[in-house]
């Protein structure tokens, strides 16, 4: 485990061991070797949370990340706690014919996606569900034009 000397609100440096550095930037997703910038440290030690500033290495990404590390007990070792951020969701690439068949589907599903990057698990699952519901009308739809007012009726879903 490395240790970082790091600083309190109060100015106090401590020494803090923690483990896992990030080797995927969370907002390029290309596999890193991160610049470590700086460091915070939250809380009363040993029971706060060490916050470490990372850049990224890659030449076309550069930008800064926070990872979060939190104390699991009183020894003041602390383990990565996954928290960082900023977060961007790595795009979703859908094929041509899948944008046709359901625009909504797509966009939907993206914002599921972001959704679940910022762990916003409750809105995830919904978010998915939606996106299920569009791809499953819009499908039906398209077997049968016919039908499209008693397919979205039964679908509850406006378009």
């Amino acid at each position: 485990m490395p240790d970082i000397h790091s600083r309190n609100l109060n100015g106090k440096e401590l020494i803090v061991s923690y483990e896992l550095i990030p080797d995927v930037c969370p907002l390029c997703h290309h596999a890193i070797v991160p610049k470590l910038v700086g460091s915070a440290y939250a809380g009363y030690y040993p029971l706060g949370m060490l916050q470490i500033i990372y850049q990224c290495t890659k030449r076309d990404c550069e930008r800064v990340f926070i990872a979060g590390y939190k104390t699991l007990n009183d020894t003041g070792k602390v383990h990565h706690w996954k928290i960082i951020t900023p977060i961007e969701p790595e795009p979703v690439q859908f094929s041509q014919d899948i944008y046709n068949a359901s625009a909504m589907f797509t966009a939907v599903y993206s914002q599921a996606i972001a959704s679940e990057a910022h762990n916003l698990t409750e809105l995830t699952g919904i978010g998915f569900r939606k996106s299920l519901e569009y791809l499953v009308k819009d499908f039906a739809i398209s077997q049968n034009p016919e039908k499209e007012e008693n397919i979205k009726s039964v679908f509850s879903v406006s378009a």
